[in-house]
């Protein structure tokens, strides 16, 4: 690093650091698509917003000791927390939820459910339809190019953004076709917020002398786009959504290119 050329009292990067710096840019925005954005990671992340939300509708005050009387709601007000915390009165950290999951596997309603699918029962964990958001990706350049638009990053968020506003209307479908058990949900999310990115850049290093981060740039504009779907319904999750999921997947996608489609229309 060095001092700003012009004589303000920032550090910048020398041009001979730029290689450097996009391998630090190169290896978060792997790490984000292929680990933290994975499927199974985001499904399991919302089995657990899914039993937080049952076990906070459940919650049997006294049941654990520890907490006392009180709710859930209260006990994770960020204040009662923070003093819990300080206080070493409690932490709800993972140990203690890995403990509340165990008991209520065994005594919860839907709590239950949600808990079995942390535990053993991998079978009522939600169904990836799309395993890779490079799949959303490359239906709607085969939309595109069937319509004779650019394929361009922003055309293709575009058209993943239209899929994700008219999410309900998809839900519709598939209920009508499949069953009113059966439940859709979406995780939507940017790796790299290129305005940001680049506002803040220009004070350290020249963004244009960089290929490779204006590249990844315009590829950022390509949100992460995955679907899932899942039953509260045990049974039915477990039974009659889990063996279907292929014939789901393949409805799903021609939903979708339909959506794509509906969106050129518009454009």
């Amino acid at each position: 690093m060095t001092i700003d050329p012009d004589g303000k009292p920032l550090l910048g990067l020398d041009i001979k650091s730029l290689q450097t710096l996009e391998d630090i840019f190169d290896a978060r925005y792997k790490m984000y698509r292929s680990v933290y954005f994975h499927h199974k990671v985001l499904a399991f992340s919302k089995a657990i917003t899914m039993f937080m939300k049952a076990l906070s509708q459940e919650w049997e005050p006294g049941l654990f000791p520890l907490y006392g009387n009180d709710s859930l709601p209260s006990l994770l007000l960020p204040s009662r927390l923070a003093e819990a915390i300080m206080n070493d009165a409690y932490y709800f950290d993972d140990s203690e939820l890995d403990y509340m999951v165990k008991v209520y596997a065994a005594r919860g309603q839907l709590a239950r459910r949600w808990a079995l699918s942390l535990l053993d029962r991998r079978d009522l964990v939600h169904v990836s339809v799309f395993k890779r958001s490079e799949e959303l990706v490359l239906i709607a350049e085969d939309v595109l190019r069937s319509k004779g638009l650019p394929e361009t990053p922003q055309r293709v968020a575009d058209l993943m953004e239209y899929v994700v506003v008219n999410f309900k209307s998809l839900i519709d479908d598939v209920k009508k076709a499949f069953s009113d058990r059966l439940e859709l949900d979406f995780f939507k999310s940017s790796i790299v917020d290129a305005a940001k990115l680049q506002a803040s850049g220009l004070r350290v290093f020249n963004w244009n002398d960089s290929l490779y981060l204006r590249g990844l740039a315009e590829e950022a504009k390509i949100p992460v786009v995955l679907l899932y779907a899942y039953s509260n319904d045990e049974k039915f999750h477990a039974d009659s959504l889990r063996p279907r999921a292929d014939e789901l997947r393949k409805y799903i996608k021609d939903k979708v290119r339909d959506l794509m489609k509906e969106a050129c229309k518009l454009t």
